[in-house]
């Protein structure tokens, strides 16, 4: 089967959307540990692709030379380690220049044949004596894996635990479970396991602080600015009432087409704030009329509600219709 995941960045960890950093914060190693989460994190719903940055290891060959040989051949070390090295990591043979700037010309071995030892066997070195041997009649090989390059963040050696996110699940939710089966493993207090800084988590996390705290400021800068209108610390509250009512209907159009509560449905919630506070303001200021009228508050509630909803429907249509090209995304970016 045919498996296809982001591929690793040059910084360090991978590209994945779930990136957990586990870290040991006295110093030592945390591999064995690193372990434990990497199978708890197969465990979790709605995460697929899971991996390890410092659980597999990497495949490697050394080559051992035979200093008699080389000796007696006349064959220096030193190109022949070069003469290996171009062969499978390429060397560059010359340059030239092109209208679009200055070109290289690297010579190196198919892909193809990068795997094969015979061939790497087979390489032919030149000797002092401009005679011919090959890699294989003076050097022997061993298969010697190794533990991949291990990253450190803070100071600390840390392993990137990671994993992709199902189409029917969303990022939250798999950190959140994974977090939830963390004290299962019951894991010494000196190991931390974390998003990973600048990640799509910490990304998320960041973004929803944010955008938590906007949504706190404008509930209270509409109050304000009501008692400022009202002069009067009480009615204001009426109005902000109404906005947890609207929300269900937010909450319920995600429901309704399997939305998840992101950074832009977030935004949206702000902006539904808004609506919902000049609404009520809307109802309430007329309300508030009428009663000095001398209607009653029962009658003052239904004539304002009557009059009021037409200027209602259409400044809340104005504003729905105003957002739909950005909220079907018809254009990239």
């Amino acid at each position: 089967s045919v498996v296809v995941v982001p591929s690793t960045g040059t910084g360090g960890g991978n590209a994945q959307p779930v990136d957990f950093l586990v870290t040991d914060v006295t110093g030592g190693d945390p591999t064995s540990y690193a372990v434990k989460v990497l199978d708890l994190l197969k465990t979790v719903k709605g995460a697929t692709s899971v991996n390890s940055s410092g659980t597999a290891l990497a495949p490697e060959i050394s080559i051992i030379f035979d200093r008699e040989k080389t000796e007696a051949l006349g064959v220096d070390v030193g190109q022949a380690a070069e003469a290996a090295g171009a062969a499978f990591g390429g060397n560059v043979a010359t340059q030239f220049e092109t209208t679009a700037g200055l070109e290289q010309v690297q010579v190196i071995y198919p892909p193809q044949d990068q795997t094969d030892l015979s061939l790497l066997r087979n390489v032919a070195i030149r000797t002092s004596n401009g005679s011919i041997v090959y890699l294989g009649d003076i050097a022997t090989f061993e298969s010697t894996p190794t533990p991949p390059l291990m990253t450190r963040t803070n100071r600390n050696t840390v392993i990137h635990v990671d994993s992709n996110v199902a189409p029917n699940a969303s990022l939250s939710s798999v950190e959140n479970a994974l977090i939830a089966k963390l004290p299962s493993l019951h894991l010494p207090p000196n190991i931390f396991v974390r998003p990973a800084p600048l990640g799509q988590q910490d990304f998320m996390h960041q973004a929803l602080v944010g955008i938590g705290t906007s949504m706190i400021i404008s509930v209270i800068l509409v109050y304000l600015l009501m008692v400022a209108l009202y002069n009067d610390y009480l009615a204001p509250f009426i109005i902000i009432f109404s906005v947890p009512v609207a929300a269900i209907g937010a909450i319920g159009a995600l429901v309704l087409t399997h939305r998840t509560l992101n950074l832009f449905s977030l935004i949206g919630t702000i902006l539904l704030i808004g609506i919902s506070t000049k609404n009520g303001i809307l109802l309430v200021d007329y309300a508030n009329t009428l009663r000095e009228r001398g209607k009653d508050k029962l009658d003052a509630i239904l004539e304002s509600a009557h009059t009021r909803f037409r200027p209602i429907v259409m400044t809340s249509f104005s504003v729905v219709a105003g957002n739909i090209p950005l909220a079907l995304a018809l254009d990239t970016g």
